[in-house]
């Protein structure tokens, strides 16, 4: 019963902090000021954890690197440490300036399913939701922001 309600919790938290963003930023899905590529290939991603460290959030304050091949696989660069891994991956944009990436990856010996919801504030930036429903740590989210490396 107790880890049921950790895990409603730990999704609740998660739409609380979408829903919190959402509405401290002026954020509008009718209003699209931005979009979102189609397609990730060739577009690396610049990522920063920006939320503060805690149980949920161990990896608080990395920046890493991901880049997208065509064929659904991705290379994940930690630029802190040095530490690379692989995975697979699914894009697709949910309006002109949200997109999802659905992700899979061996992380320290275990497999880690999770989603990254990409949300634009321009042309070459954005912010977005982590959500993790299996992995080290078990379920967890956190936030951060993302830079399209060109």
């Amino acid at each position: 019963m107790i880890v049921e309600f950790l895990v409603i919790w730990r999704r609740w938290n998660f739409q609380l902090l979408t829903i919190a963003y959402l509405l401290t930023t002026g954020f509008s899905a009718n209003a699209t000021t931005c979009n979102l590529m189609n397609k990730l290939t060739k577009r690396p991603l610049l990522m920063e954890v920006t939320q503060p460290y805690s149980a949920d959030n161990p990896m608080a304050g990395v920046l890493y690197k991901m880049v997208f091949s065509a064929d659904g696989k991705y290379d994940y660069h930690i630029l802190n440490n040095g530490k690379q891994y692989h995975g697979k991956y699914r894009y697709r944009l949910v309006e002109p300036n949200i997109g999802v990436i659905d992700a899979q990856e061996e992380f320290e010996g275990q497999t880690t399913h999770y989603t990254i919801t990409l949300l634009c504030e321009n042309e070459h930036s954005g912010v977005y939701f982590y959500q993790q429903s299996k992995g080290i740590g078990g379920q967890r989210v956190n936030t951060g922001r993302y830079y399209i490396d060109k």
